[in-house]
């Protein structure tokens, strides 16, 4: 049984004012708690159908004053009904990071590239000079711009083709004036854009 007997006879106390086992029914084996919670590869956290985690939960009058809180008919942090690809989780976080490529990796409008990555400069904000890494998964055409604010290209590091691999543009200041600037990799159809401050 994956739930303790010290765990139980906590929640069962009445005085703790939880109703674990007297509001709901008997705990279940945690394996139907869950959609899935042991395939690293298909992890799926979301409460099951059927699992006492949907359609129990009890709200104090002390919640419902307050309009900031969004109130869910489910327990945990995952709405059983919205798709894993569509919740808080997505786009930045990875359960399975054992299988997964993330050497060239990069989460860019919601979608992760396997073209090419574009870090952060660093340091940022900078004086005197600061780094510009990027990498490449395969051989095309780049195109790595500095602009100021208003759009207009003020540099440009790289316009060329390049060969798969990791590359780094050293930027000075004595190229730009203090400010705030954004600098973006174009190639083979990836793009990205990242913000740095020159200070004075």
């Amino acid at each position: 049984d994956p739930i303790t007997p010290g765990v139980t006879a906590w929640f069962d106390t009445p005085a703790f004012n939880d109703w674990y086992s007297t509001a709901l029914p008997a705990p279940r084996p945690i394996d139907n708690l869950f959609v899935n919670i042991h395939d690293l590869h298909n992890l799926d956290p979301r409460p099951a159908v059927g699992s006492e985690l949907r359609g129990n939960v009890r709200w104090g009058w002390q919640n419902l004053q307050d309009p900031f809180f969004q109130q869910a008919d489910y327990r945990g942090a995952f709405a059983p009904d919205v798709p894993m690809s569509q919740q808080w989780t997505a786009g930045w976080t990875d359960f399975d990071p054992q299988h997964a490529d993330h050497s060239f990796a990069s989460v860019a409008k919601g979608r992760v590239s396997n073209v090419a990555m574009l870090a952060q400069n660093s340091p940022n904000p900078f004086n005197p000079s600061t780094t510009i890494r990027f990498s490449l998964r395969e051989r095309g055409q780049v195109s790595l711009k500095i602009f100021n604010v208003s759009g207009q290209a003020v540099a440009t590091l790289v316009d060329g083709e390049l060969a798969a691999g990791s590359y780094q543009k050293t930027v000075d200041t004595k190229d730009l004036a203090p400010g705030t600037y954004f600098y973006s990799l174009s190639c083979n159809g990836y793009s990205e854009t990242r913000k740095m401050v020159v200070l004075k």
